[in-house]
C-alpha cells in the first residue's frame, strides 16, 4: 500500500471528508478534504514538464537548476498536501500536547496534529526514506510559518533576517547543505492558496525570502503573481 493509498483509508482522511471546509461558506459544502486535493492537486502542477504558463515554465527551470531529484520533492510535497491541515477538526488551542518531535507540552493546534498524523501513518512505510520522512514532518511543522511572517510584518514591519530563514531552512532538511528545506516551503505555499481570496501573503513571502536569504546565497527563486496563480 502506497502512503497516499494509507491516507485514504486513515481515521484522519475520515475526519477531513466530514469536516467543512473553512475557507468557504458552509453552504458551500466543501469538506476539508476537498480542500487537501486540491493542495494536491496544485502540487502537481508546479512540477509538470511542460508547464501551463510562463511562470511555472520559469519555475521549473529553476528547480531543474536546483539539482534536486524532482521526482522525490514532488513524492513528499503530495503527502504534505494531504496531512498539512488534516488535524483541524481536532484543533484545540485550551489543550496541550506533547510535541512528538520536540517532546515538549504544546497548544493542540493543526499543524503539531499534522505531523501525528504523518509520524502515524508513515510508520513502517518504505515509500520514503528515513531521511524523507523527517522532512515532511518538519515541513508540516513549519507550513504555516510564512503566514505567521506575514501577519506579523502588517502588525510591526519586520522582516525576519537571514539567520531566521536559515534557522527554518536547516530545520526542515537538517542534512542537506543546498537549501533545500526553504525552497521546499516555499513551494508548498504556493501549492496552498485553494480557498485564498488574496495571495498578498505568498507574494510576500517569496519577495522576502529572496530579499533576505535566497540573493545573498545566489539562488533567488522567480517570484509569482496574481494572474499566476488563477
Amino acid at each position: 500500500m502506497t502512503t497516499l493509498e494509507k491516507i485514504y483509508l486513515s481515521s484522519w482522511w475520515e475526519r477531513a471528508k466530514t469536516y467543512p471546509d473553512r475557507h468557504f461558506p458552509k453552504e458551500s459544502g466543501l469538506m476539508l478534504s476537498d480542500h487537501l486535493l486540491s493542495v494536491l492537486k496544485n502540487t502537481e502542477r508546479i512540477f509538470k514538464s511542460e508547464p501551463d504558463n510562463d511562470f511555472y515554465e520559469i519555475l521549473y527551470v529553476y528547480l531543474l537548476d536546483t539539482g534536486f531529484d524532482l521526482n522525490r520533492s514532488k513524492e513528499i510535497l503530495k503527502v504534505v498536501s494531504l496531512l498539512h491541515d488534516i488535524g483541524k477538526p481536532q484543533d484545540n488551542k485550551d489543550e496541550e500536547i506533547e510535541h512528538p518531535i520536540k517532546k515538549a507540552l504544546v497548544k493542540k493546534r493543526h499543524p503539531v496534529l499534522g505531523v501525528c498524523s504523518a509520524i502515524e501513518i508513515l510508520h513502517e512505510q518504505s515509500d520514503f526514506t528515513e531521511t524523507e520522512k523527517q522532512i515532511i514532518y518538519n515541513l508540516i511543522d513549519e507550513h504555516d510559518t510564512p503566514f505567521s511572517w506575514f501577519k506579523q510584518f502588517e502588525k510591526t514591519k519586520v522582516i525576519p533576517e537571514f539567520k531566521s530563514w536559515k534557522k527554518v531552512d536547516n530545520k526542515i532538511a537538517a542534512e542537506r547543505t543546498d537549501n533545500l528545506g526553504i525552497i521546499m516551503l516555499a513551494l508548498f505555499k504556493l501549492a496552498d492558496i485553494d480557498g485564498h481570496d488574496s495571495i498578498a501573503d505568498l507574494i510576500w513571502f517569496f519577495e522576502k525570502l529572496n530579499e533576505k536569504y535566497l540573493n545573498q546565497l545566489g539562488k533567488p527563486m522567480p517570484i509569482p503573481a496574481e494572474n499566476h496563480m488563477r
